[in-house]
């Protein structure tokens, strides 16, 4: 499994760095995360900044299990059980950004991207720059 080190190298960003701490200390050694098992609530500052896919559910896009309220905000809708494809626009389409996650589930390895995102729809109409983590969950021997 990736070493706090390895985010740092990437970001300075604290609630990231909070984050990846909080799944790496929460990981048995050499296994991925196990989502059911992880307490969100022993860090009620990140919860509304988190999101999570719902892999073995998704059909042909990846549609959200979670959604915390700042994700949901920028929005302008609860994402709980909607595709971000269909929501999302950036720099690039979010085939892109969904490949990224995909590969990351694949390789069962952490994903960093920063990118720019322009989110335009008939709720909102912003600009922003996403930096993500994405840690792969398993349940089991996953």
């Amino acid at each position: 499994m990736v070493k706090i080190e390895d985010i740092i190298h990437l970001s300075s960003h604290r609630k990231l760095l909070e984050f990846a701490k909080f799944i790496l200390s929460n990981s048995e050694r050499n296994k991925l995360p196990d989502y059911p098992s992880l307490n969100l609530m022993t860090i009620p500052s990140l919860v509304p900044h988190i999101f999570v896919l719902d892999v073995l559910n998704s059909k042909d896009k990846l549609q959200v299990k979670y959604c915390g309220t700042v994700i949901d905000s920028f929005y302008g809708i609860n994402m709980t059980g909607k595709c971000i494809y269909d929501y999302y626009k950036g720099e690039e389409t979010f085939d892109d950004v969904e490949n990224i996650f995909r590969q990351c589930i694949q390789a069962k390895l952490p994903s960093y991207t920063r990118r720019g995102i322009h989110l335009e729809n008939e709720r909102v109409n912003k600009f922003k720059i996403a930096e993500t983590i994405m840690f792969p969950c398993s349940s089991g021997d996953g």
